[in-house]
């Protein structure tokens, strides 16, 4: 079997001897070892700077990261406050559907306070665009604004109108006014005109708008 030749510090020593003795080969391996040191370096240097951009990178992004949860949070907040509102508001309208409903509410407060029903009639509705920045008495002019053109909103505003005359004596009509006003409906007065009776006392001729909001499936048809 061959042998393995092993070679001691000292061997090593003598053969390599030569090699450094040459002015050249010692200038060679010392460039050697400046260039490989100086690789060593740089690669450190490169990887040190990129887990410190990763780092920082990291850092920045979870700091983001918990500003939109905290923004994420107080817009659930938001939302649930506007859904409060807005089904506060809703319950507000007087839709078609309820348009009844509040009639015969009306009708039930002239008889509680005491008012001699004349006649409750209800008018024709009518639908015009709701705008952006839009307010119930302008009836859709915003007077407002002279430059700029209303810009539509996806809704639409339905109002009817409905006419209440009743008699009786000025407690009893104070207290029917008071008394619809207090149904805190989305509703407004037109008209309301108080005259004297001989026979009744006094007589109202009351003229009320009540207003509800749909959507409107073509987004710009005003």
């Amino acid at each position: 079997m061959p042998q393995t030749r092993r070679f001691s510090k000292q061997h090593v020593r003598d053969r390599l001897r030569p090699f450094f003795s040459v002015r050249g080969n010692r200038q060679l391996v010392f460039s050697l070892s400046c260039a490989a040191g100086s690789l060593c370096v740089v690669m450190f240097a490169a990887a040190w700077w990129n887990a410190r951009s990763a780092r920082l990178h990291a850092e920045r992004h979870a700091m983001e990261l918990a500003s939109l949860d905290e923004q994420r949070q107080q817009l659930t907040v938001d939302v649930a406050v506007r859904a409060e509102e807005t089904a506060a508001l809703r319950t507000r309208l007087v839709t078609q559907e309820s348009a009844d409903e509040f009639r015969n509410q009306v009708i039930g407060l002239i008889r509680e306070t005491g008012c001699r029903l004349r006649n409750v009639t209800p008018g024709d509705h009518e639908v015009r665009r709701w705008m952006e920045d839009d307010d119930l008495a302008t009836d859709g002019i915003l007077v407002d604004d002279f430059e700029d053109e209303p810009v539509p909103t996806p809704y639409s505003l339905v109002t009817q109108s409905l006419n209440v005359q009743v008699s009786g004596d000025f407690e009893h009509i104070r207290r029917l006014v008071d008394a619809v006003q207090q149904l805190q409906r989305a509703a407004h007065t037109r008209s309301l005109v108080v005259q004297t009776d001989g026979e009744s006392g006094l007589t109202l001729d009351w003229d009320l708008l009540f207003y509800d909001l749909e959507t409107t499936t073509v987004a710009y048809d005003w």
